[in-house]
């Protein structure tokens, strides 16, 4: 989603990031990929950058940010449901804080099975004031990917200052935990499948 901004011939930067980037295989293909885009866009007036983030804190000052883009994990491979739902409040909390309030807005690729509570935690972002920090969505269709039905939100930023709850932070290091113990896992394995010879990665079902 970044290298759009970088191809493009539009003055904007694009960012993105991944809390995966400090999994040492993955920041290696995030820099080579970052290369190449650099490569291609050096004559374009875009540009591109990774960061290593959590969404769910993340490294950004507040109404900082035109739109945010995310192909939003559907709950199946990336992440369990149930973790999903413990991250997409703090996310769009997140992403409240960050866009620029009345023109600011977000566009999710979301699967079905979030469609509704997506819809509901936009629906309760407040700001300080205790008005809605978002508009009511200005469009939702449902795109076919690769078989799977999923849906696009597009949502405007409304006035004022994002409220973010006072325990954002205390869920935010929870979530982030249970993902570096995932992290320490995954090495585990690479590290396994190293000694072994056997560099396949088998599609496990959970």
């Amino acid at each position: 989603i970044p290298a759009e901004a970088a191809l493009g011939n539009i003055p904007c930067i694009g960012m993105g990031g991944d809390v995966a980037l400090r999994i040492d295989s993955f920041a290696h293909l995030a820099t080579k990929y970052l290369k190449g885009i650099k490569d291609l866009s050096s004559e374009k007036t875009g540009a591109a950058n990774f960061a290593t983030w959590d969404a769910a804190l993340l490294p950004i000052r507040d109404g900082a940010i035109d739109c945010v883009i995310s192909d939003l994990p559907f709950g199946s491979k990336c992440l369990s449901s149930s973790k999903l739902q413990r991250l997409l409040p703090l996310l769009i909390s997140e992403c409240a804080r960050i866009l620029r309030p009345e023109s600011g807005r977000i566009v999710f690729l979301c699967g079905a099975g979030s469609y509704h509570n997506i819809s509901d935690i936009i629906a309760s972002q407040k700001t300080v004031s205790g008005s809605s920090s978002f508009r009511s969505p200005s469009a939702i269709f449902p795109a076919n990917i690769g078989g799977f039905i999923a849906w696009v939100f597009i949502v405007e930023r409304g006035e004022g200052k994002h409220a973010r709850g006072t325990d954002h932070h205390d869920k935010a290091r929870k979530i982030a935990s249970i993902s570096k113990q995932h992290e320490r896992d995954f090495e585990r394995k690479s590290a396994k499948r190293k000694q072994t010879g056997d560099g396949k990665f088998r599609r496990v079902q959970s």
